[in-house]
């Protein structure tokens, strides 16, 4: 098993041998090599720190070395960037650990005798320079490691001085933003669960319930993020969906819905009866999608797969519609490290084809006078003020102010007059986004549905056994799962033109007289306390179950289904047979290594 550099080694190599980056590669690394911690924090700082500062440590190089860098043996150019980084921006790291594991590294993964000679000269070299001042490129988009037509594009719609920090930014950790989940807990004790922890954490300075975090690790690791107490977002998501007025009753569709922050944002921010679709095309991000609004545990979602440029649901059907399009990524560059090297004009092109077939799919959906909810992750008009222009002046449409976003951290609309928001890195300190509100022109109720005898199908499990309020039980070949009985009739409707993966609460399954309960049960805000029999665990028993290992309730536990609880939060279910329990917790969430 690797160290923290050495690991980051190996990710860096494999993936120049693949020709793209992957971040699940090095999740898997570390967990494979058992890096937590601080371990597993510095190996994903170096990997990305060198992923997002290439270009400039590439110059380095070149200055001090008699063969490129880009003629070097792999394991050698590697071993050299990971030195360079640490010695450039990494102050807490010291230089001897710097250098001396960057020449290991090199003398272990290289059958060049002179390859750790050749990188103790180069780091020594930049180490020295750096004491009497250490040279810099003149070229922005080498000194800040962006393609020099993205450098050029930024150029053109902002000031030189913020083009410099935006780029900067680009290459800086950026802030986990986290919305506390006021269903499970309340910001501040959020936040004294996460600084136990071990997390940094900082109130969001114009967000309320919302958190900056740093230093988290694996988020995944985290019981609170687990257990659905806090879930990750974008800072504006929700007080855009506040400006769009919701009131009771709404129907709201999140159309680009994975991973699921502005579906739990527009959840937070709407009446409690209130439906919301999260809709999602990619399999494997739904699946995600799911997962994050089971945690979440409100019962109000439903969550359908489909091509949001060709979803079908009846006109006029929402009162809402929040898109946030496919993009370009210029916004995601601080975070994803290989977005910069894979931005072209071309994909601009292709985006903006894409957003805007989107965009008239989706007008179709939403009812006159309805507010939707446009916003990217990139920066360049070509996607934004242009696809906005496109939706006012083509499909018919009012730009609505949004007055907690008028703040002077964040930037305006680029050469229009209407109110539009501009989050760019370098002024704020999330992820760069664009995001506009429209009022779609005329007025007019969502669509009627017309009401639908019940059908005649006997439901084997009551939800009122389970759940509190209104809830009706419906049986499929999966199950049963409790639908919010005012939702009933829409989510008919809305099924026989919408591919519906999950909706409401899943109750779980019968198997002969047994009834297995689902994870989202446990989950379930609206879980009556008396439903199932409680089991209070420690902590060493709590990640055994986590990893879906067999465990051992205390002596004196009640016998068959028992609901576990940490900190009195539930975690799942097992089956106590007394001398052991089955663990119910599903498969798919375990954590793999503790």
């Amino acid at each position: 098993m690797g160290n923290a550099r050495e690991v980051a080694l190996d990710c860096l190599l494999a993936g120049e041998k693949q020709g793209a980056w992957s971040d699940g590669y090095l999740k898997n690394a570390i967990r494979q090599n058992g890096l937590v911690g601080r371990d597993a924090g510095l190996c994903t700082r170096l990997v990305y720190g060198v992923l997002q500062n290439q270009m400039l440590l590439d110059w380095h190089i070149d200055r001090r070395s008699s063969v490129p860098a880009e003629k070097m043996e792999p394991a050698v150019r590697g071993a050299l960037r990971l030195g360079l980084y640490q010695l450039l921006f990494l102050d807490r790291v010291p230089v001897h650990a710097a250098v001396n594991e960057s020449v290991a590294l090199a003398k272990a993964k290289s059958r060049n005798p002179r390859a750790a000679g050749l990188v103790n000269a180069v780091l020594r070299a930049v180490d020295k320079e750096r004491g009497d001042g250490l040279p810099q490129p003149e070229e922005l988009s080498v000194r800040y490691s962006h393609p020099d037509w993205l450098v050029k594009e930024f150029s053109s719609t902002l000031p030189a001085h913020e083009v410099e920090a935006l780029l900067a930014a680009d290459n800086a950790p950026v802030p986990t933003i986290a919305q506390a989940n006021t269903l499970k807990t309340s910001a501040s004790a959020l936040a004294a669960e996460l600084t136990a922890a071990g997390v940094a954490v900082t109130p969001h300075p114009w967000l309320p319930d919302c958190l900056e975090l740093a230093e988290t690790g694996n988020l995944e690791e985290l019981p609170a993020f687990r257990e659905g107490r806090f879930y990750i977002q974008d800072a504006a998501a929700r007080l855009a969906i506040l400006a769009a007025a919701p009131k009771s009753g709404m129907r709201v569709l999140d159309a680009c819905a994975a991973p699921g922050g502005k579906t739990i944002a527009a959840l937070d921010a709407l009446p409690g009866d209130a439906l919301i679709v999260a809709n999602e095309a990619d399999p494997r991000r739904c699946s995600v999608l799911v997962e994050n609004v089971v945690k979440h545990g409100s019962g109000r979602v439903a969550v359908s797969r489909g091509d949001a440029s060709t979803l079908k649901a009846p006109a006029g059907f929402f009162d809402i519609i929040a898109a946030d399009v496919p993009c370009s990524g210029e916004g995601m560059m601080r975070k994803e490290a290989v977005a910069a090297s894979q931005w072209s004009p071309a994909l601009v092109a292709s985006c903006a084809a894409l957003q805007r077939s989107i965009v008239d799919n989706l007008w179709r959906l939403l009812r006159p006078g309805g507010c939707f909810i446009y916003s990217t992750c990139t920066f360049n008009t070509s996607e934004n003020e242009e696809i906005v222009d496109h939706i006012v002046n083509d499909l018919g449409a009012d730009v609505l102010p949004v007055p907690a976003l008028d703040l002077p951290e964040i930037a305006g609309a680029a050469g229009r007059d209407y109110p539009a928001y501009r989050f760019l890195p370098g002024r704020v300190r999330g992820e760069g986004q664009f995001i506009a509100l429209l009022r779609k022109h005329g007025d007019a109720p969502a669509a009627r549905i017309k009401p639908q005898k019940p059908a005649k199908t006997k439901t084997l499990i009551d939800p009122s056994q389970y759940l509190d309020g209104q809830w009706t039980g419906e049986t499929t070949r999966e199950g049963v799962t409790a639908v919010d009985s005012r939702h009933t009739a829409l989510l008919t409707e809305l099924g026989r033109s919408m591919h519906l993966v999950y909706k409401g609460v899943e109750l779980g399954t019968l198997k002969g007289r047994d009834f297995i309960p689902a994870q989202a049960l446990a989950m379930a805000s609206a879980l009556r306390n008396d439903a199932f029999a409680r089991v209070e665990v420690d902590r060493d028993t709590a990640l055994q179950f986590l990893a879906r290992q067999a465990i051992v309730l205390p002596e004196g536990s009640p016998r068959g289904i028992v609901l576990l609880t940490r900190g009195g939060h539930p975690l799942g279910f097992v089956k106590n047979l007394g001398n052991r329990s089955n663990n119910l917790y599903p498969a798919s969430w375990r954590i793999l290594n503790l």
